[in-house]
């Protein structure tokens, strides 16, 4: 994906020399251009009238050297839109038509876009080539082939939604005589209904398009507000009327099967629905608060799961140091950090890495998030009425071992029951991955002693300790540079002299990225491997100060060191490195 993106001549010359346009006109273009930066100089000749939008497309296919593609016909294979998630395809607005020996072939009305086509290269792990379609025609395909449920999110308006149910509600009259024998009550339910539907409908739908996380719906004195959590962030969404808060919370109750009319305990539950051949999973959380009950959706699976460790943000040196630890035959591999820091996705990194057809690897999760062809995976359940039917992860982990496994996952190390189990399977010729809750690398041996294990057991387990956070990637459709101050400097941890005048770059904030200015997020890391060295300072019971020394001899750069170089890199925001410098 190289050459074949190079441009030759300018589209304006191009146009010129067939007779299309004159020298007059490319100036006149030129000259709106740089009043309005967001236009293109085809697209001001196209809003004018001189040129077509087909003559535009033909042109730019001959300025790239590709194949002009007729959209008018065309029926897309639904293969295909699996390909590409649908952020996507609405971000870049481009349709896969054609998959033949690993290159994807895209149309596009933009061949400008490269780092666009670069982007879905890395992603698909795809060779990508594109043809040029008119604007207009592709938009159009790609709004008509998006499912129903996409469609109600671009139709259905959540304001509009709320004021139709509230209409409805009010346009029944308890004193109107027509309803003498007729439950009132059941017909304002009926009104409500259809509308409520909608409205959590669109609630989800609008949160997936939006790549959120977490969808937060909250009760306040005045109303309600939900807030959605993009790239670690709460962002306001919309307020809710309260009259129709229970309604709302009916509905999601339903959708997650639990007791509609329990408003004074915490609940859990989820479901699934399946998204243009996507399977997205929705975990709740409901908690009463003092302004009613609290719901807080977790979105799994909306916007697909990396499985590549080179693609998850490790430095070149931290992956190489991490491998050589999860590529021994046996041990013990801990990955460590906060609820959200992307522990998971590590792990399933890992697994698959691992996943060979002469591998068996069990895992046992609370819960399983994604599920893995090939792997066998377990979910926890615990029996609060009948305690002795708990499948808990060390009676998951003993029964493991008997099903003669050669990788095994552990989905938090939580007592030292289940520490011990796993570091017995880790010394009699197992390979263990588990998560433990720990600030750093080196704090998880703090952690393993509080647990209760011997310093020589894990010493002797251990491969490699990871701890991990997350940071935000900056907009590259709004990139811009940062005016930083000294205090700012400061409180990152940088040196004043030599960063002061140092480009450091924010999004601006524009449709791409939702106007956060932020594009997804990528880990940071702290890599710990396991030295003979290392070892004997654990068994000595020396002090974690020394331990981290001894680590950091050894190659170990810090959370802070990982988060400084994306932020010089200019792909994480200056405010990143703040909070880990601060942690």
């Amino acid at each position: 994906m190289t050459s074949e993106f190079i441009q030759k001549k300018r589209i304006g010359e191009i146009l010129i020399s067939k007779g299309l346009i004159t020298p007059q006109q490319l100036d006149s273009a030129l000259a709106i251009q740089r009043e309005d930066r967001s236009k293109r100089v085809g697209e001001i000749w196209v809003e004018a009238g001189i040129i077509t939008e087909e003559v535009l497309a033909r042109a730019l296919a001959f300025q790239y050297g590709v194949n002009y593609f007729d959209l008018a016909n065309f029926t897309p294979k639904e293969e295909h839109y699996d390909i590409l998630s649908d952020d996507l395809i609405s971000i870049h607005h481009v349709l896969p038509v054609r998959l033949e020996d690993n290159v994807l072939t895209l149309v596009t009305h933009d061949p400008t876009n490269i780092a666009g086509f670069q982007t879905i290269a890395r992603i698909t792990g795809l060779s990508v080539k594109f043809v040029v379609a008119q604007k207009a025609q592709l938009v159009k395909i790609i709004n008509k082939y998006r499912s129903s449920a996409e469609q109600m999110l671009e139709d259905v308006d959540i304001d509009e939604v709320l004021d139709q149910v509230n209409l409805e509600v009010a346009s029944v009259d308890d004193d109107d005589e027509r309803l003498d024998g007729v439950d009132l009550d059941q017909i304002k339910k009926q009104s409500n209904e259809g509308a409520i539907v909608q409205f959590v409908n669109k609630l989800l739908l609008q949160a997936i398009q939006e790549r959120t996380t977490d969808i937060h719906i909250e009760g306040t004195v005045k109303d309600v507000l939900i807030r959605y959590r993009i790239d670690g962030l709460l962002y306001d969404r919309s307020h809710v009327d309260r009259k129709n808060y229970n309604a709302i919370l009916s509905r999601i109750k339903i959708l997650s099967d639990v007791d509609i009319t329990e408003r004074t305990i915490a609940q859990d539950g989820g479901f699934k629905v399946k998204l243009r051949g996507k399977n997205i999973d929705f975990r709740v959380s409901i908690l009463p608060s003092i302004y009613g009950q609290n719901v807080v959706i977790r979105i799994l699976g909306a916007s697909g799961l990396e499985l590549k460790l080179s693609e998850l943000g490790f430095d070149p040196n931290d992956l190489m140091r991490y491998q050589k630890g999860m590529f021994r035959p046996y041990g013990w591999v801990l990955v460590t950090g906060p609820t959200g820091s992307g522990k998971t996705t590590t792990l399933y990194s890992s697994l698959s890495t691992l996943n060979k057809r002469d591998t068996k690897i069990i895992t046992v999760e609370d819960p399983v998030e994604y599920k893995l062809a090939g792997i066998h995976q377990t979910q926890v359940r615990i029996n609060k009425s009948d305690p002795e039917r708990s499948l808990t992860f060390a009676k998951a982990l003993r029964s493991i071992l008997r099903q003669d496994p050669d990788v095994i996952m552990i989905g938090e190390i939580r007592d030292y029951e289940t520490a011990e189990i796993a570091i017995q399977a880790s010394l009699t010729g197992h390979l263990v991955f588990a998560t433990i809750h720990a600030n750093t690398a080196v704090d998880t041996i703090g952690r393993l002693q509080n647990i209760g294990i011997d310093n020589y057991l894990f010493a002797a387990a251990l491969n490699v300790i990871v701890a991990q956070r997350l940071v935000r990637r900056v907009c590259q459709e709004c990139k811009e540079r940062q005016s930083v101050t000294r205090e700012e400097l400061i409180a990152s941890g940088l040196d004043l002299d030599q960063y002061m005048d140092y480009p450091f770059y924010i999004g601006r904030g524009c449709k791409a990225c939702n106007s956060t200015g932020v594009m997804g997020r990528e880990a940071i890391f702290e890599v710990m491997l396991m030295s003979d060295e290392v070892r004997q300072l654990i068994i000595d019971n020396a002090s974690l100060i020394n331990i981290r020394e001894q680590s950091n001899k050894e190659g170990m750069q810090t959370l802070h060191d990982s988060c400084r170089a994306k932020v010089l890199a200019g792909s994480a925001p200056l405010d990143d490195l703040i909070k880990i410098y601060h942690e």
